[in-house]
Parts: C-alpha cells; sequence; structure tokens
C-alpha cells in the first residue's frame, strides 16, 4: 500500500509539473503575441508618417513648378507688352521727307550709259575667265576622308576588370547584347564595366534606361550629371547589375528618390527580368538601414540576394540589385 501512495504522489507531483509547464508555455506565447502586435503598430505608425512626409513633398514639389509656370507666364505677358509699345512707337513716328533729286543733263546721262556698259564688260570678261581657269586649268583638290573624332567615356570611380563594349547601330540592339553578356562566363567578385557604342560616341544613360525601358521621374536627369558607368557583377547566386551615377544636382534629389520608390519595382521591371525576376518582391515596400555609415534603402526581391539598393555616397548616386556588389563598392568611392 506504501508503494500505491508513492506512485499516487507522484502521479501529482507529474500532474502538476506539466500544469506548471503549461501556464508558463501560454504565458510566454501570450507576451510574444504582444510584443509582435507593438511591432506591426510601429511599423504601421512608421508607414503612415512616411506617406504623410511623402504627400507633403509632393505637394511641396507641385507647388513649386506652379510658381515656375506663373513667372514663366508673367515674363511672357511682359515680353508682348514691351513688343506691342515698341510696335506702337513705331508706327508713331514720322516718314522722313523724301528729298527728289535733281534731273540729271544729257552729258551726265551718256556717261553714266558709258560707266555702265564698262562695268558690264568687266564682270562678263572676269566671269569668263574665272569660269574657264575653274574648269580647264585649276588642279583638281586632293579629296581627304572626313576625321572623326571618338568621344571617350570617362574613367570609371571602382576597379574594373574589363570593359565589354557592345557596337551598336539601333538602340533596340541593346537587350539582345545585354543577354548574350549574362550569358559569358566571368570571374567571381569582380566588376565588369559594360558600354555601347554607335558611331563615334558612346550612349548616355537616358538613352540605355530607354532602351531598358526603364522609367524616371520627373526632374530626375536635371539631378545628374553625363558621368555614369553600367557594371555587372559575378557572385555565387549569379550576375548582378548595377549603375553608378555621378549627382549635378542633390537639392531635393532625396525626397524624389524616396518619392519614387512607390513605383520603382514597376518601372525597373523589364529591367530585373533580365536577372530572373518573374515573381512580385517578396516585401512589398522598402527598408531603411546603415551600411558602411550610410543610409541604404532597399527592398527584397528573392532570397538570392535580389532586389533593388540605391543610396547616396559623396557625388554618387548607386543602384545595385544585389548587397553583396553594394558592399563591395561603398569602400571604393
Amino acid at each position: 500500500m506504501r508503494k500505491d501512495v508513492e506512485r499516487l504522489r507522484e502521479e501529482e507531483a507529474r500532474l502538476e509539473r506539466e500544469r506548471i509547464k503549461a501556464l508558463k508555455t501560454e504565458e510566454e506565447a501570450r507576451k510574444e503575441r504582444e510584443r509582435l502586435e507593438r511591432i506591426r503598430k510601429m511599423e504601421e505608425e512608421r508607414r503612415k508618417a512616411e506617406e504623410e512626409r511623402r504627400r507633403l513633398m509632393a505637394l511641396k514639389i507641385r507647388e513649386e513648378e506652379r510658381k515656375r509656370r506663373e513667372e514663366e507666364e508673367r515674363e511672357r505677358k511682359i515680353v508682348e507688352e514691351i513688343r506691342r509699345r515698341a510696335l506702337e512707337e513705331k508706327k508713331k513716328r514720322k516718314l522722313p521727307t523724301l528729298v527728289l533729286p535733281k534731273k540729271p543733263s544729257l552729258f551726265d546721262k551718256i556717261l553714266i550709259r558709258l560707266l555702265i556698259l564698262a562695268i558690264l564688260f568687266l564682270f562678263f570678261f572676269f566671269g569668263f575667265t574665272f569660269w574657264y581657269w575653274y574648269f580647264k586649268i585649276r588642279p583638281a583638290p586632293e579629296v581627304l576622308p572626313p576625321k572623326i573624332e571618338e568621344i571617350k567615356p570617362t574613367p570609371s570611380p571602382i576597379t574594373i576588370k574589363e570593359e565589354k563594349i557592345y557596337q551598336i547601330s539601333r538602340f533596340e540592339q541593346i537587350p539582345l547584347a545585354l543577354t548574350s553578356l549574362l550569358k559569358e562566363d566571368l570571374d567571381q567578385e569582380n566588376f565588369y564595366r559594360v558600354l555601347f557604342k554607335t558611331e563615334n560616341r558612346f550612349l548616355t544613360l537616358k538613352e540605355i534606361f530607354n532602351s531598358l525601358k526603364i522609367k524616371t521621374p520627373l526632374n530626375f536627369y536635371q539631378k545628374i550629371g553625363k558621368d555614369f558607368t553600367f557594371f555587372v557583377f559575378q557572385q555565387k547566386e549569379g550576375k548582378r547589375l548595377g549603375f553608378l551615377i555621378k549627382i549635378k544636382e542633390k537639392e531635393d534629389l532625396l525626397s524624389l528618390l524616396s518619392l519614387w520608390e512607390k513605383t520603382m519595382e514597376k518601372d525597373w521591371e523589364d529591367f530585373f527580368k533580365f536577372l530572373g525576376k518573374e515573381k512580385e518582391a517578396l516585401v512589398p515596400f522598402f527598408r531603411e538601414k546603415t551600411q558602411n555609415g550610410i543610409k541604404t534603402h532597399f527592398q527584397t526581391y528573392t532570397l538570392e540576394d535580389l532586389g533593388m539598393i540605391w543610396a547616396i555616397d559623396k557625388d554618387w548616386l548607386i543602384f545595385c540589385s544585389s548587397f553583396q556588389s553594394f558592399e563591395k563598392i561603398i569602400p571604393q568611392l
């Protein structure tokens, strides 16, 4: 009977331990749910604050554009008023009185006719002499081929393993050339510069963006300079493309890029198809973090280190499609 009592006590003790353990697990689960709810609320508040900031910035840009148009309209009206008054003033002026010349004498008439005949004779004589020399005597000029000066791109701000230059005759050939490049065997963790050339010049960033159907916001090209580097980076997960663009005007550029984030995935859709993006992004919005001391904006497309990463470092605007290529660029700038 003592053994039965001991077994009963052990069973009661075991049940009590399980009950305490269940209560503890339920309490931890409740705390975890509360923590996740707080995080969700904080993220929602941050998102609403960010949308409000972007809305205010968009209103500011529209207001500045409206003021600029009003100022141009005022200037146009002032110029038109000045022209109108000048025309009225010109009409009011009196024409000068004409003084009729004195009727020439007979001698004067004969002298004038002789001078006219002499001038005509000299004109025909020198004309005949010139054309005879031009067609019969003059040696044929040496025809030299026109000298075409090649316009070269500016040096890249990062170390380049090799420049891939593609000679094209039409902008429509750029996607085909890029598809061919992405099939090549490239060295791991190296940058290759991509250049497109037509006749005696290299294509501009705007021409490349248009050919790849990358849509940019209003005034984007007014903020950047002519210097840029279009690169491909080979990493373990595959090839990644990106751009380094020299900044000409920093004012309002950060706000313009932040507003662009709303449509950036759609605006770069055809570009990322080259890198294998077929579905919508894993995260439907941009996040921020400090990378190597630089504030970085990023949106994750796939788990294979594929997404949109952009940042401003000194005088350079950076667009990368992977964090690995971004981390390689920053120390070189």
